[in-house]
């Protein structure tokens, strides 16, 4: 394959957080927090794209430094925040009820923690041992509900938490089939299953803030390790994953960087601010 050219102006960091910067246990590391700043200082924009909600990845783009717009729930909700940490939705895009109700059924048959995300709030109907997961990764409790008696469940996104191993690929398996063409269906780390709005994607949701300012994919550097990251990464002007991402998205970018414990987003930061017009491209790339 034939590494493409190099990227006209960039001028905006897409940077997602689990994975990428952020880990459980650890936070953000010092290294990555100077080089997002030096990206900022540099005149360039920084833009957070994850899955969290705006709610849950408040404080992490804080200690980036802030944000000049979150692409939340992988695209189903876009926040213009020039007044960082004050903001305001852009867009939004919520799961049909009539999915939604499909989907709490299916999690009734399978046991495994099931939520759903309604803006800042999430809900659900049991506690399992996935329910104290996903608050230790969100930062906040969700709000135990009935489902039948949300009379219109509007939902960004949905989830099923559970240990990596079959338990969890048997509902992704279940999940797909039952939302058809209607919603996507994807893992975004081991053992977190995400499903969203159809069409709701971080690079649907970050071309949204662009083209509110003038500028497309093309503008941008993103940087991810997950398959939600994989169309961000692919139409990005300079689109760089993890190492420790899933072998489609290191084919997809035009750079692989070090692991997150390498800092390897901070790494990949620090080399693209050396040589703007021509950052280093590889396919594939092996961490030293």
């Amino acid at each position: 394959m034939v590494a493409p050219t190099a990227p006209r102006g960039i001028g905006v960091l897409a940077l997602d957080l689990d994975g990428t910067v952020l880990t459980d246990g650890h936070g953000i590391s010092d290294r990555t927090v100077a080089a997002v700043a030096a990206f900022r200082a540099s005149g360039r924009d920084v833009v957070v794209a994850t899955g969290r909600s705006s709610r849950s990845a408040l404080p992490w783009a804080s200690r980036l430094g802030g944000a000049k717009a979150m692409v939340c729930h992988n695209g189903a909700a876009v926040y213009d925040c020039p007044g960082f940490p004050e903001g305001r939705l852009l867009s939004e895009a919520v799961l049909p009820e009539a999915l939604v109700r499909r989907v709490i059924g299916l999690s009734r048959e399978l046991g495994l923690h099931f939520h759903g995300f309604g803006g800042d709030d999430w809900y659900y109907e049991r506690a399992r041992p996935g329910t104290a997961i996903y608050e230790r990764r969100s930062g906040f409790a969700g709000a135990l509900v009935d489902f039948d008696e949300l009379r219109e469940p509007r939902f960004n996104k949905a989830m099923f938490v559970s240990s990596p191993g079959r338990e969890i690929e048997a509902a992704a398996e279940a999940a797909r089939a039952l939302c058809g063409g209607e919603a996507t269906v994807m893992f975004t780390s081991p053992g977190f299953l995400e499903i969203v709005p159809l069409g709701a994607t971080k690079a649907a949701g970050l071309t949204t803030w662009l083209s509110s300012r003038g500028l497309a994919l093309a503008d941008a550097m993103a940087i991810g390790d997950a398959d939600n990251d994989l169309e961000m990464i692919r139409g990005a002007g300079y689109g760089v994953a993890m190492a420790d991402a899933p072998e489609e998205v290191r084919a997809a970018a035009a750079f692989v960087t070090g692991g997150i414990a390498d800092d390897g987003a901070a790494a990949a930061i620090e080399l693209f601010l050396a040589a703007p017009e021509s950052p280093p491209r590889s396919r594939p790339f092996k961490w030293e």
